[in-house]
């Protein structure tokens, strides 16, 4: 499966100047996203949000991965509700859901 996104590894940069502002950036300090916080309440949600969308590029390895290993070592009729929540999971950060 083709990769369409910009390439991993992401990572979080935080302004010293400008604590309201976190940004992703990708290997080649392209911006993936930007976050503003109105508020000193924020900033924890605003550095958690972007460290788990810094980290998608790797989650979405592992869990295909994980799901190709599944499909690979178990018979169809075992699989189950994991495998499905994976697999929707793979099409809807592809784009192919």
């Amino acid at each position: 499966m083709k990769t369409t996104h910009t390439p991993g590894p992401w990572k979080t940069n935080y302004s010293e100047r400008y604590p309201e502002y976190d940004f992703v950036t990708g290997k080649n300090g392209e911006i993936i996203c930007q976050f503003f916080s109105k508020s000193e309440e924020d900033y924890s949600n605003k550095e958690a949000n972007a460290k788990l969308i810094a980290a998608a590029p790797e989650l979405l390895e592992a869990l295909r991965e994980l799901h190709d290993l599944l499909e690979e070592n178990l018979p169809t009729w075992y699989l189950g509700l994991h495998h499905i929540k994976a697999n929707i999971a793979i099409k809807k950060a592809t784009g192919t859901e």
